[in-house]
């Protein structure tokens, strides 16, 4: 995992149906559970892609978990780190898919983030968590799964 790894656009191909990755990316974005340090809160939004094909936008809620009691503790600074995450989205999109070889072809990418002092991306960390675990997902529905971050 690269400190800037938010900032690409990760691509993937694998023998899967549009549909199971679209639902790896839901479940992904669903799926620490309690007292995860990296837990987040997200509002997902099913979409469709520039030709048509399924896509989902995940949109950051702000911290969950341990993560929203460690901000309480660490007083303004943190929670003016979280407000200025809120709203960012993680986009994930189907790109193609090819029926005869069985293979889906998809992206995801920080479409949307706030900024802070110009320059940095608050909680990157949070939302690089959630995109490797989203990349774990597609990996168990193919182990041979191609994955680039460009």
């Amino acid at each position: 995992m690269g400190l800037m790894d938010h900032n690409r656009t990760w691509l993937f191909e694998l023998r899967a149906a549009p549909g199971d990755c679209i639902a790896a990316f839901r479940d992904a974005m669903k799926g620490k559970s309690g007292f995860s340090l990296r837990k987040a809160e997200w509002h997902l939004t099913p979409a469709r892609s520039e030709h048509g094909l399924p896509a989902m936008v995940a949109t950051y809620e702000g911290r969950g978990g341990a993560a929203s009691l460690a901000t309480a503790l660490y007083g303004r600074r943190a929670a003016e780190t979280e407000a200025a995450a809120k709203g960012s989205q993680i986009t994930f999109e189907i790109k193609r898919f090819d029926a005869d070889a069985g293979l889906t072809a998809c992206a995801m990418w920080l479409s949307l983030a706030g900024k802070q002092m110009v320059v940095f991306t608050p909680d990157a960390g949070f939302y690089r968590s959630y995109m490797n675990d989203v990349a774990r997902k597609l990996a168990e529905l193919d182990p041979e799964i191609s994955a680039t971050k460009a």
